[in-house]
């Protein structure tokens, strides 16, 4: 196989200690890829809160002209995307804020349709669907196509090819 070949991507990802897996059972080798793949997730978590763009909530009261307590209420309604990670608290993303301090205005709908998890959300306003041209959701709705938007929402929850 040529250099840089899937053969040596695949070679990164093998365990340190070839004896422990040879030696665990089927249960133990899923409990420690679950394990291995929540840590990843976690570090991946943690990098994006730690983000400048990730803003919190007093500094996102701060940027809408509002108060903190008016931040949580409007996270509570959906009206604002909060994420959160453990003792990291709740971290705001600054692009949610378009011209004039108004927020996407999707967003309570994004979240009837995609469900309670504002990670879901997170995750589905920033990645790209052929359906809107092969560019992200969330700027799809910043030029305006907010129903465009909602549809590929209702595509992906009854699991619909997207």
């Amino acid at each position: 196989m040529a250099e840089g070949g899937s053969a040596s991507i695949l070679a990164t990802f093998e365990p340190e200690d070839d004896r422990a897996v040879i030696d665990e059972t089927p249960e133990q080798g899923l409990e420690r890829t679950l394990r291995e793949a929540k840590a990843r997730g976690d570090a991946v978590k943690r990098d994006l809160l730690a983000a400048p763009e990730m803003l919190s909530t007093a500094a996102m009261a701060e940027w809408l002209g509002m108060s903190s307590e008016g931040v949580r209420l409007k996270r509570k309604r959906h009206q604002v995307l909060g994420v959160d990670f453990a003792k990291r608290g709740i971290r705001y993303p600054e692009w949610q804020v378009l011209e004039n301090r108004q927020l996407l205005p999707t967003l309570p709908r994004l979240f009837s349709i995609l469900g309670e998890d504002s990670w879901a959300v997170y995750r589905f306003l920033l990645q790209s669907h052929p359906e809107l041209g092969g560019c992200r959701a969330l700027d799809a709705l910043k030029r305006g196509r907010g129903d465009d938007v909602l549809a590929v929402a209702s595509n992906v929850t009854v699991g619909a090819f997207a």
